[in-house]
Order: structure tokens, then sequence, then C-alpha cells
């Protein structure tokens, strides 16, 4: 199968999980703001997300597996696939680089989570 093609499905399936947690999102933001979810919906929105997790810890081993077969000598320009990406941690761990925490003026560390 052309590594193209082995990638593309890889991000169907990531694709996918976001838009299955966005609606977790939503649920879970109706249960909380809105009204006490019956125990069939909480148990549902639980599996799901298990279903998430299991999946997200599959699709690592497989993109792992597909790493050990793309020649070491294979260079990949990823300059303007990181600039696509708005988290910066994230970015910056893909360019290969640790995440370095932010510091406030006040020594703490600070996050970047992107709230609603």
């Amino acid at each position: 199968m052309p590594l193209a093609q082995l990638v593309s499905l890889v991000a169907d399936e990531l694709r996918d999980l976001r838009d299955e947690g966005r609606r977790l999102e939503d649920a879970i933001a109706h249960a909380i703001l809105d009204h006490e979810p019956t125990r069939r919906e909480a148990l549902g929105n639980l599996q799901k997300i298990d279903l998430i997790v299991q999946t997200l810890g599959e699709l690592s081993a497989y993109v792992l597996a597909l790493a050990d077969q793309v020649p070491e000598a294979h260079p990949v320009e990823v300059h303007d696939m990181l600039a696509r990406i708005t988290l910066r941690d994230l970015a910056g761990k893909l360019a290969g680089h640790p995440r370095q925490p932010v510091v406030d003026e006040a020594g703490r560390i600070s996050g970047e989570v992107d709230l609603f």
C-alpha cells in the first residue's frame, strides 16, 4: 500500500476521533449546564470516551510500526505542515523539540489550553 494512502487513512481516523470528541464535549456541556443525563446517556458517553482512548492507543501503535517501515534516509519537509498547527506545544513536539513550559512574570508555569 502506498505510504500516502496509509497516512491518509490514519488522518481519516483521527478526524473521526476529533468529531466524536466534539460530540462528547457538547454532551458533557449539555449535561453540566442544562440537565442531568440519564444513566443510559452517561454510560453511552463513557463508552464513547473509552472507544476514543482505545482507538488513539491503536493508532499510536500503528503509526509507530509505520515509522519502522520508512527509511531514515527519506527526509520530509515539515515546516509548512507545522505552520498549520495552532497549538504551540504540539507543533514543537512534532518538530522534535521537547516541551518547554511557559513561565509567567510570577514564576508560575502556565499552559496554552484553548478553552471555549
